[in-house]
């Protein structure tokens, strides 16, 4: 699905650069949408915003192509899987006869416009890079972290008349479309267990904390000294909330894997802790668990299990 997919990453970008103009389409329809909109920033009164160097203040464009392309994974074991591949433009403009790089020759010494070069530098470290980091730290980004290892980056030439400076990335977005066996129309990956209803059968699905890898700051929870999560009904399989307590414990997140549901627990493993003696610092290990078969939602969760990072528990297979 392409347009989830765009839609999302709009939601991102205009979080990112409140203000800044976003157009999805094919290369020759944007020339055409892009003469409709104003070059510079305007002021209440209509007159253009000037910087410190007398220099029109450029109008942010930020634009993706329209995807032509994508494929679908469809293996005999595992989900299906659609990828993607999105071009995703930062654009400046800048008044006509602008050159790349401020050298030694009477040009450039007497052209009062910014280089592109110092354009291109400014929306890499403004736009670009913020835009990457928060990708790589949201839930799409932590569903499919595969999609973050190269990401190709275009210094292209100007698109459109009126000496457009952009800096373009090229990334492969990811979406499952695993169909749930008991409701056609319910795809369970990138749900968080919180928000499933009682009943949800969970076997063999793959759950992951969705939080910053390693290290990550996060305000204190609430967290009891146990509560525990029952997911099992024939073995024991039980999440657990847990603190401490004292002023140099801390708190965590754990599995608890036994062979019966009411024998000894065979196996543990902490999904998250905080530091000992900061809870407002949290680690990380990246686990991920596998549900075995029985595994439900039996009953709501505890109130433990709504509080960050706790409620961040996500089916991601």
């Amino acid at each position: 699905m392409t347009l989830p997919i765009i839609e999302h990453i709009r939601l991102m970008l205009q979080d990112l650069a409140p203000g800044a103009v976003f157009e999805c389409d094919q290369a020759r329809m944007l020339n055409v949408k892009v003469d409709t909109m104003p070059r510079f920033e305007t002021g209440l009164n209509g007159e253009v915003i000037k910087d410190s160097n007398g220099n029109p203040v450029s109008t942010t464009f930020i634009y993706i192509e329209e995807p032509l392309q994508g494929y679908y994974d469809i293996p005999y074991r595992g989900h299906q899987r659609q990828r993607l591949p999105l071009m995703i433009y930062f654009c400046k403009f800048e008044p006509m006869g602008n050159d790349a790089y401020k050298g030694d020759t009477p040009f450039s010494t007497e052209s009062k416009t910014t280089s592109r070069l110092i354009l291109r530098d400014e929306l890499e470290r403004t736009l670009v890079r913020p835009f990457l980091r928060r990708l790589k730290t949201s839930r799409l980004g932590m569903l499919y972290p595969e999609m973050m290892n190269t990401v190709r980056i275009v210094y292209p030439s100007a698109r459109f008349d009126a000496n457009e400076v952009s800096v373009g990335i090229e990334l492969t977005t990811y979406s499952d479309w695993c169909i749930w066996s008991e409701d056609p129309g319910m795809d369970l990956i990138g749900k968080r267990l919180i928000a499933l209803p009682v009943g949800t059968d969970l076997s063999g699905r793959m759950i992951r904390c969705l939080v910053p890898d390693d290290i990550f700051p996060a305000a204190a929870p609430n967290a009891p000294s146990y509560a525990p999560w029952y997911l099992n009904t024939t073995r024991r399989f039980t999440l657990a909330v847990r603190d401490t307590g004292g002023a140099n414990g801390y708190s965590y997140l754990q599995l608890n894997i036994g062979g019966t549901l009411l024998g000894w627990t065979s196996m543990y493993y902490e999904i998250l802790r905080t530091n000992p003696g900061d809870r407002n610092l949290w680690y990380n290990p990246g686990f991920t668990l596998k549900a075995p078969e029985g595994t439900t939602i039996p009953n709501p969760a505890p109130e433990a299990f709504k509080q960050y990072p706790f409620n961040t528990l996500t089916i991601v297979g």
